[in-house]
């Protein structure tokens, strides 16, 4: 765990391409439980986390910030 961070998905774009993975999910496989969590996906999005390794944030949060500064 030291060398990870945990995360709420709380960005739009982030949330939708959980709720895609989760239809994918469900058109491939018929997954009750996924149809369950598209049913109610404001509530099921609470569910997850995202893991990132804190040096992949940091590089992230760096390129972020770069790009701002030259906007």
């Amino acid at each position: 765990m030291g060398l990870v961070g945990l995360y709420d998905v709380e960005d739009m774009d982030e949330k939708e391409t959980l709720r895609g993975f989760i239809q994918e999910h469900v058109n491939h496989t018929g997954s009750t439980v996924g149809q369950k969590m598209l049913n109610d996906f404001e509530s099921s999005v609470k569910d997850f986390v995202k893991v990132y390794p804190h040096d992949y944030k940091r590089v992230l949060e760096e390129r972020a910030m770069k790009e701002s500064a030259a906007a």
